[in-house]
């Protein structure tokens, strides 16, 4: 038998009572009682943000604009800012790819292709001074892909590496 089918009624509300209260006393919250972060964030709400620049020096002519549209969508996706393409903005981010680099093996024909890339970035952000408020260090992205074409592998690392890029930026310690 449970313990609370050995318990009578009376006993077995006490307990869920003293459960609850346990509970305010030790740090833990029920969902929807979190503590606003709001003033711990690097953007503050409601603001607004734009793609400041995106610099590499890889052979891919379209990683610019890959790079711009991940940003967009996963900023987008997390409420963390107002996205402007063009124009005056609250915030502007700058993000350096310092070094993409992809090895593959195996056969091209038989598509037994084993790619691996390893892609490094770094991303500032920066106030509407053009004054630099955060940096994020070095943020690296390393994985395997098998059976796929170079330019697909790059895609599937590039929205790797942009979520990665936003979690640092959302990161409270």
């Amino acid at each position: 038998m449970t313990i609370f089918r050995r318990l009578s009624n009376g006993a077995a509300c006490a307990l869920l009572a003293f459960s609850v209260i346990l509970q305010g006393g030790c740090g833990y919250t029920w969902r929807g009682q979190e503590i606003d972060s709001s003033e711990n964030r690097i953007i503050p709400p409601g603001k607004t943000l734009k793609i400041q620049e995106v610099d590499h020096a890889t052979i891919y002519p379209w990683l610019t604009y890959r790079l711009r549209s991940q940003f967009r969508d996963e900023i987008n996706a997390r409420g963390m800012a107002k996205w402007v393409d063009s124009g005056m903005a609250d915030y502007a981010l700058a993000v350096h790819v310092r070094s993409l680099k992809i090895s593959s093996a195996g056969e091209y024909r038989n598509q037994t292709l084993l790619f691996e890339a390893e892609i490094r970035a770094e991303i500032s952000l920066f106030d509407a001074s053009n004054r630099e408020i955060w940096r994020s260090g070095s943020i690296v992205y390393t994985d395997r892909y098998e059976n796929m074409d170079e330019e697909e592998s790059v895609k599937n690392m590039l929205t790797m590496l942009v979520r990665r890029c936003i979690d640092r930026m959302q990161q409270q310690f």
